[in-house]
């Protein structure tokens, strides 16, 4: 698609980069308290526990998902972007930072499976989502098989469809770990 194409997918790779951490101190925190509850044979708290991370996750996911929308297109400026690389971008940046839940929400719930022994499912998923992105980034970039050209769009599209197919694949794995909390606690 040429290099302003790719620096265009570049620098909304790195706005989204910069928010990442957040997913994953939540996911490290996730793993380690419901490590020690599972261990503790506290199930019951460690479901309790992963609705709560879950919440946050999703709260925390939907703040930063706003953030980025509001000044990823500043931040580019600041950066250096040429117009023509921000014309690009804008589009791509905005459909990354509405799947960046779904990004976080897959770094939480491969947490909670750590947490409770299961680091293969997770890996299944990863493995499953990255292939469903490659399968789909071609034809969405370039308008193949049916699939129409979105160019540099499409390889957010294709992120944002395989992700959501991850996270409902987790969701499903986790659901028999979850249990809504009796009340909300705050340690």
């Amino acid at each position: 698609l040429g290099a302003s194409s790719i620096a265009a997918v570049g620098i909304g790779q790195l706005l989204a980069f910069f928010l990442l951490p957040v997913g994953a101190g939540l996911s490290v925190g996730a793993t380690v308290v419901i490590a020690q509850l599972w261990g503790a044979r506290r199930l019951d708290d460690g479901r309790e526990a992963a609705v709560h991370v879950l919440g946050l996750a999703i709260l925390a996911s939907l703040i930063l998902m706003g953030l980025g929308l509001a000044f990823a297109p500043s931040v580019m400026q600041v950066l250096g972007a040429r117009p023509e690389v921000i014309a690009l971008a804008g589009p791509y940046i905005e459909i990354i930072f509405l799947v960046i839940p779904f990004t976080m929400l897959i770094q939480i719930l491969s947490g909670i499976l750590h947490g409770t022994g299961d680091t293969r499912t997770p890996m299944y998923c990863m493995i499953g989502v990255n292939i469903l992105h490659v399968l789909l980034a071609y034809p969405l970039i370039y308008g193949r098989w049916g699939f129409p050209n979105l160019g540099v769009s499409g390889a957010a599209v294709a992120v944002g469809i395989a992700e959501s197919a991850g996270v409902v694949f987790l969701l499903i794995r986790c659901r028999p770990l979850l249990t809504w909390p009796r009340r909300l606690r705050l340690h």
